[in-house]
């Protein structure tokens, strides 16, 4: 899922949903009004809008808000993927009641909230099921390979906004979720084997902060990824970019609360595609050798064990595995 595009009838909640979509995948987001509409309510030039359209569509990866049914043909071959809220009219109606007066991302002005709702935008609504509703179907047909979601209630939708997850690039503003989620993973590691601050000062769980991912990001240029579910960080990995088309494994952790639901075998799999597509020929990746179920673990996923090191700053001994891609 990299190029998204909602619709529905106005009022529905085509702009929340985006929002939260794009809060969990990270994907960036354009509202269709903010592109067809001034501040002073006049509509922008076709051309302008056209432009901004193309300009949005051209991009690697996108939500796109909004129906405008003369270009929806145009958003619909370009998407992968389309979210129809399918909702009843009376519940449409009651949307467009409810945002009046409040700040809207999506649109560039605010609606009084004693502002009179025009009779005939009522009436588009009103009749949304009967003249345009089977235009969308049609086009759904006829795009039948994309992936495609109805909800029929915002009851569905918020269900699927709960259970969905994703794994995407890390961006700037994770990282200190992401400090947070490996500090607590490998913590489970430091208590089950008995290291401290003062006997593993340099282990993960203690030596983690915000500074040292920020220089993988930008000093190292590392590859990181999260595992998202339902818009909480609940897994992570980088990729050390190392000589002769190898990568270390860097840091590959699963929340404790959402461990033994495949999200580990889900991030290690994206993380040898990931090395692949980089030209990278082999995965290194080091373990805790004493971590006997976490070396079984990376061996069921067809990595081989190469050896082990002393280092007289752990109080553990390092064990080396490595996958070939």
């Amino acid at each position: 899922m990299q190029k998204v595009i909602i619709i529905g009838c106005p009022g529905g909640g085509k702009s929340t949903f985006a929002r939260a979509l794009h809060e969990t995948s990270g994907l960036p987001l354009f509202h269709l009004d903010m592109m067809y509409w001034n501040p002073d309510r006049t509509k922008v030039p076709r051309e302008i809008f056209q432009e901004r359209l193309e300009n949005a569509l051209g991009q690697e990866r996108w939500i796109i808000d909004g129906n405008y049914n003369r270009t929806m043909e145009m958003r619909m071959q370009a998407c992968d993927t389309v979210f129809f809220l399918d909702y009843p009219a009376e519940v449409c109606l009651e949307g467009v009641r409810a945002r009046k007066g409040t700040t809207r991302t999506d649109m560039p002005w605010v609606e009084g909230k004693d502002e009179e709702v025009e009779a005939e935008f009522l009436e588009f609504i009103r009749s949304f099921r009967e003249e345009s509703r089977p235009h969308i179907l049609e086009l759904l047909e006829k795009y039948a390979d994309k992936k495609i979601y109805v909800f029929r209630s915002r009851e569905e939708a918020n269900r699927f906004l709960e259970g969905f997850h994703m794994i995407r690039e890390v961006e700037e503003k994770d990282l200190e979720e992401c400090v947070e989620l490996i500090r607590s993973s490998f913590g489970t590691v430091a208590k089950q084997f008995g290291f401290t601050e003062e006997n593993a000062p340099r282990f993960t769980a203690f030596a983690t902060d915000k500074q040292r991912l920020v220089w993988h990001m930008m000093g190292e240029k590392r590859p990181m990824y999260i595992y998202l579910d339902g818009g909480k960080i609940v897994g992570y990995y980088s990729l050390f970019l190392q000589e002769n088309q190898e990568c270390e494994l860097s840091n590959l952790c699963v929340s404790p609360d959402c461990r033994h639901r495949g999200i580990g075998e889900a991030l290690l799999k994206h993380a040898f595609e990931k090395a692949r597509e980089l030209g990278c020929k082999k995965v290194n990746v080091g373990i805790v050798e004493e971590n006997v179920v976490l070396r079984k673990w990376y061996e069921e996923q067809g990595c081989v064990h190469l050896g082990t090191k002393k280092f007289e700053h752990f109080p553990f001994t390092c064990g080396f595995m490595t996958k070939e891609l």
